[in-house]
């Protein structure tokens, strides 16, 4: 998953803003991106911070974590809708024309 990153622009403080999954137009516009990788066991596969702001590493932390059940949720969600259409398909299995 990927996050758009928004820093103070004025440097008054170091607080980021983090969108999840951000649209073309709010990644032209943001300061950075981070993106996260897991399989469906929760475990990191990778972790891109090519910079554009600074983070604290509690920051990046709170961003994994978030992603982490969102994987894990995508991962269900998938499989799931995979295994329905196995279902589906092994019910009405039909000749295929060839």
């Amino acid at each position: 998953l990927t996050y758009a990153l928004y820093s103070d622009m004025t440097g008054s403080s170091t607080t980021v803003a983090a969108f999840l999954d951000p649209t073309d137009r709010e990644e032209l516009v943001s300061n950075g991106t981070i993106t996260i990788t897991f399989n469906k066991h929760g475990e990191i596969c990778s972790l891109d911070f090519p910079g554009g702001c600074e983070m604290k590493p509690t920051q990046i932390l709170q961003c994994t974590k978030l992603a982490e059940g969102k994987c894990v949720e995508l991962c269900t969600l998938l499989e799931n809708a995979l295994s329905e259409a196995d279902d589906k398909a092994g019910r009405s299995e039909e000749p295929r024309v060839g």
